[in-house]
């Protein structure tokens, strides 16, 4: 609706003028039509006052819905990707664990909120490094009812590749032969990754005594504490252990580029 005009009053009369009272029969006459113009645009003014008030109103809920949107697609999205990465009963893994898992515990699916240095010592339902994600159903005896559940945890196998001591030369990963593999250092090697998909993977390496000696990485963008990456191993802070284990978590995006990080 455009701006409704407010119509010029017609000339006063002044005293003097030969004409004053044809001016004031006209000025007079004006008012009326005058003050519906004003009055009109008044309301006017109150409308598009009011339609504002209703889009501002209306932004903010839309912001405010588009945020529970996000909020509500990244919880789907971390709950996908820590099925995704499901590694099976929390009693029978030991050692160091990353982010994105899910594990099996009391009847429920837990995903990790943390990385864990040793997954022993932090009990879903115990510790606050875990979230319940789906709550399973079992009869009296005990065993879990998978019925009705996409999640077939006796159904879930991961298979570990162990490379065993290797001491020279370059060690090969192949993706798409186990998501879970091992190597254990034991003197200057190269590491390469081969038969990685087009799509998205991830590949968990047990290493063993990796500070020991030195290791060439293939070309991986370390994930770094602020958020960025380096392709420096050292620019993460993390020291491989000389007698001992670390894990190593790789992936990709589909993109070619590799990703990383250690613990």
């Amino acid at each position: 609706m455009a701006y409704p005009p407010i119509q010029e009053l017609p000339p006063a009369p002044q005293r003097g003028d030969t004409d004053f009272s044809e001016k004031a029969n006209a000025h007079v006459a004006a008012l009326t039509p005058w003050t519906q113009d004003v009055n009109a645009a008044g309301a006017f003014i109150e409308q598009c006052v009011t339609a504002a008030a209703e889009s501002r109103d209306g932004a903010a809920e839309s912001a405010d819905q588009a945020a529970d949107s996000a909020t509500a697609a990244e919880q789907s999205r971390s709950a996908a990707a820590s099925f995704a990465n499901f590694k099976g009963r929390w009693a029978d893994l030991e050692g160091a664990l990353l982010q994105p898992a899910s594990v099996l515990e009391d009847g429920k699916i837990w995903t990790l909120l943390t990385d864990l240095a040793d997954v022993t010592l932090s009990q879903p339902g115990v510790s606050d490094d875990w979230a319940t994600e789906l709550v399973l159903q079992g009869d009296a005896a005990g065993p879990i009812n998978m019925a009705g559940y996409a999640l077939n945890v006796d159904a879930v196998k991961y298979n570990t590749v162990n490379k065993g001591a290797v001491s020279a030369g370059t060690v090969s990963f192949d993706v798409e032969a186990a998501t879970k593999q091992k190597l254990t250092v034991g003197g200057a090697i190269t590491i390469e990754l081969t038969n990685k998909p087009a799509n998205d993977w991830e590949l968990e390496i047990d290493l063993t005594n990796g500070g020991a000696f030195a290791i060439t990485f293939p070309t991986v963008n370390w994930l770094i504490g602020d958020g960025t990456t380096s392709t420096i191993f050292a620019d993460m802070g993390v020291t491989l252990n000389p007698s001992g284990a670390n894990t190593l978590l790789l992936w990709g995006t589909g993109t070619g580029d590799v990703y990383g990080r250690a613990g």
